[in-house]
């Protein structure tokens, strides 16, 4: 009896930014901070009930290498943000080997990185906020 064995590939893993693929990305964590999808409330004459939350909003840490061009990139965005206010952006995580497919047209990057600069190569960790995901 034959079986398919899944692999995971991170070349295979794309991060879409506004059509833009970006490039020397080291890690992507995705943080849920919404709400659990379901919550159980005591109802009338002790039963209980699910309600339905629809919100799906997270923190998205995405973790560059200090030498890639996503870097200015992502620093052009914030300056124009900080001057126009305006900045909601289309974001996309997707498995090319896979079936992760996450999207969100309502984004935003929440600021500059911390920068470090020594003898050695280092990271800096961009943070995006998405107010709501795609079904």
């Amino acid at each position: 009896m034959a079986s398919d064995v899944l692999t995971y590939s991170p070349s295979n893993v794309k991060l879409i930014l506004v059509g833009y693929i970006l490039t020397g990305v080291v890690s992507i964590n995705v943080a849920w901070k919404g709400s659990k999808p379901f919550t159980t409330h005591r109802g009338i004459r002790g039963k209980h009930t699910r309600v339905y939350n629809p919100e799906q909003y997270a923190t998205v840490t995405v973790e560059v290498l200090q030498t890639s061009i996503t870097n200015d990139i992502l620093t052009s965005i914030v300056g124009q943000d900080r001057k126009t206010r305006s900045a909601r952006l289309e974001f996309s995580i997707v498995d090319t080997s896979g079936s992760t497919k996450l999207q969100s047209t309502n984004c935003f990057i929440q600021g500059y990185p911390d920068v470090v600069l020594n003898g050695d190569l280092t990271t800096r960790k961009w943070e995006f906020e998405c107010l709501s995901f795609l079904d």
